[in-house]
């Protein structure tokens, strides 16, 4: 949560500072337009390097972008479950989300899935993620983890469970992005050429991580209080999933790129959605 005054705006103020964090946060996370005011005084008319100031500040704020996207999906498919089907709203809050979010964690979950499905040597898996079209390896992926995730959030939107359905979307959504600083802070971007994880802000800090779960713990705080015990499994799981997947990450490449973390987000996402879906199961 660094953010000390710019060279650039010496009468800005912390407060401006951080709030022009969260709206880049949104920016870069969401296809949300804001207005130019809630820029605090127009920052995408500004200087790039001011761009990338606010960029590498924004990240703090990518767990509590989920929790709000989260929230957003919630809102919009509670109107409609009442006049569907739980499997046609379950489809639609997936749509609405990808909307919202410019399935921007999926096409980082096929890219992933193509690389290192399809490369062979560190050359080739960063020259398929430069590839904008989808393989095999990335159609196969995306489709068993939106299938994944279908399946998961059905299960958990029946009038049994909406409720725990409801705070488990809000918390993995939260802690998908969450996900994103604990990469970031853990491996360090390639060196050796651009990539997005560099432009969003490096290599992250101890402070950044625990200030950004801070931040995002309200979007928790539902689950944990509905299921606790669910909430302590799904924290091991995606745990164990992400030290998997960060061990193949530096085997086979030995740096972060935007793709991979977007990936990252996605199966810790899943993995919270499975643990719950998992625990409805038993209970039930």
């Amino acid at each position: 949560m660094s953010g000390l005054l710019l060279n650039d705006t010496p009468k800005r103020t912390l407060i401006s500072l951080q709030w022009e964090a969260f709206c880049t946060a949104i920016q870069f996370l969401t296809r949300v337009p804001l207005p130019s005011f809630l820029m605090a005084g127009g920052l995408m008319a500004g200087s790039k390097e001011r761009y990338r100031e606010a960029l590498s500040r924004s990240a703090v704020y990518f767990p509590l972008v989920g929790s709000l996207v989260a929230i957003c999906t919630v809102m919009v498919t509670s109107l409609i479950r009442l006049w569907l089907p739980v499997e046609l709203v379950v489809i639609l809050a997936l749509a609405f989300e990808a909307m919202l979010t410019g399935a921007f964690h999926e096409d980082a979950l096929a890219d992933s899935c193509d690389a290192l499905g399809g490369g062979w040597t560190r050359e080739q898996v960063l020259e398929i993620l430069k590839d904008s079209r989808l393989g095999t390896y990335g159609t196969l992926g995306l489709g068993l983890g939106v299938a994944c995730r279908y399946f998961a959030l059905t299960s958990l939107a029946g009038d049994q469970w909406y409720w725990l359905g409801v705070s488990c979307l809000v918390a993995s959504a939260t802690l998908g992005r969450w996900a994103i600083l604990w990469l970031m802070y853990s491996v360090q971007p390639i060196s050796d050429r651009p990539t997005q994880a560099r432009d969003v802000g490096g290599q992250q800090s101890v402070r950044a991580v625990v200030g950004s779960g801070l931040i995002g713990l309200p979007g928790v705080i539902g689950w944990l209080w509905l299921d606790y015990a669910g909430v302590f499994i799904a924290l091991v799981a995606s745990a164990i999933v992400l030290a998997a997947y960060r061990l193949q990450i530096l085997r086979r490449v030995g740096g972060m790129t935007g793709d991979f973390l977007g990936c990252g987000c996605f199966l810790v996402q899943l993995t919270v959605l499975i643990v719950a879906s998992s625990r409805c199961y038993l209970q039930s």
